[in-house]
Order: C-alpha cells, then sequence, then structure tokens
C-alpha cells in the first residue's frame, strides 16, 4: 500500500517543499517581516546547494556542508536557517514525502562549535552617570555616540 502511494506520489524539491511549508505556516507569523526573513534565510544559504534536490534525498552531510558556509561568521543566521531547514524536513515528513525527519541533533554535531557572543560594553558608574548625560546634551561627545547612548 504504503509503495503503491509513494508510486503516485511526485516528491517535489526541497525549494518546492520550502515554499509550500512557508505558504501553509505563513499565516502564524507575528508579522510580516518576520515571515519574508523565514522563507529568505532559505532561499540565500540552502537552496543554493540543495534546493532543486528532492526533499527525500536531502541528507545531513548536504545540510551539513551548506550551513557549515556560515556557521562561524553568521552563527544567529545559521541557527535560524538550520532551524528552518528541519522545519521544512518535518513538514515533507509530515506529508508523506520522506520516510523520517533529519537527524537535528546528529546534523549539529558535524558543525564546528560557534564563537561566544561578543559582550557589552561597561557600564558607567552610577556616580560618572549625571556628568555624561551633561556632555551628551550639550553635544561635547560625537552624534554616533550620542545615538548609540539613547537607543535604549
Amino acid at each position: 500500500m504504503i509503495e503503491k502511494r509513494k508510486a503516485r506520489k511526485i516528491t517535489p524539491t526541497f525549494r518546492d517543499a520550502a515554499e509550500q511549508a512557508h505558504a501553509e505556516r505563513k499565516d502564524g507569523f507575528r508579522n510580516p517581516k518576520h515571515s519574508a526573513q523565514w522563507i529568505t534565510t532559505l532561499r540565500e544559504y540552502a537552496y543554493p546547494d540543495f534546493g532543486n534536490l528532492p526533499v527525500d534525498q536531502v541528507t545531513g552531510p548536504v545540510i551539513v556542508q551548506a550551513v557549515k558556509r556560515i556557521w562561524t561568521t553568521k552563527p544567529e543566521t545559521a541557527r535560524r536557517t538550520l532551524q528552518r531547514i528541519g522545519t521544512v524536513i518535518a513538514w515533507a515528513a509530515a506529508h508523506g514525502y520522506r520516510e523520517h525527519e533529519a537527524p537535528m541533533k546528529s546534523i549539529r554535531m558535524g558543525l564546528p562549535p560557534q564563537t561566544k557572543a561578543k559582550k557589552n560594553h561597561a557600564a558607567t558608574p552610577y556616580v560618572a552617570a549625571p556628568a555624561l548625560a551633561t556632555k551628551l546634551w550639550a553635544g561635547k561627545i560625537p552624534s554616533a555616540v550620542r545615538r548609540f547612548a539613547f537607543s535604549y
């Protein structure tokens, strides 16, 4: 029975599966920007490597190779892209295009450690805050620093 169903079902490419998964999920995003970012990361970082592969042929090593390019240079984007690839693979499994989901834990083991996030600037000591604020308001500090200081 399963073999007959498989024979009748045409397996979409990863690109087609991602576009379909996104179309089904886009109403659940908090805002249009997030929805656009979701599919854009796949278009930029997954499609070039395996977008034309049938979704059932996207394997762990293929995913590792694609994500490794940005894993250490754009860590947050890479983590989100990997998560979104996993979502597309899970969507494909749920729709019968794959036998199982991608082994995301194994895929992460194939990636190098990511660098630590940069630390924030040191805070101004409490007693020095009034003098700093006076200088900022008086324009004695460059505008780029003023913009940063008051962006909170």
